[in-house]
């Protein structure tokens, strides 16, 4: 996803109101087993493609808006 990419390029290993981000991208297909691992450590199930969630601390906070660099910039200044 090139939006996400974008974000994740501009925003990986840097802090975002006092709270260091790191990415993590798993490709369901090809790295199955993270998937599945990811799936199993955060109590979620993934049911489609893109799939975008925040973990913070103990919560997994998913999100389900529109895949825009804007809208995603957003919910990292707002959740985090």
């Amino acid at each position: 996803l090139p939006i996400f990419r974008s974000v994740k390029e501009e925003n990986n290993n840097k802090p975002i109101n006092d709270t260091l981000v790191t990415f993590h991208e798993i490709n369901g297909e090809a790295d199955e087993k993270d998937l599945i691992d990811f799936e199993q450590l955060h109590s979620v199930k993934i049911d489609g493609y893109p799939s975008i969630y925040l973990i913070k601390g103990d919560q997994v906070i998913e999100y389900d808006a529109e895949t825009t660099k804007p809208t995603l910039k957003e919910f990292l200044n707002t959740t985090l």
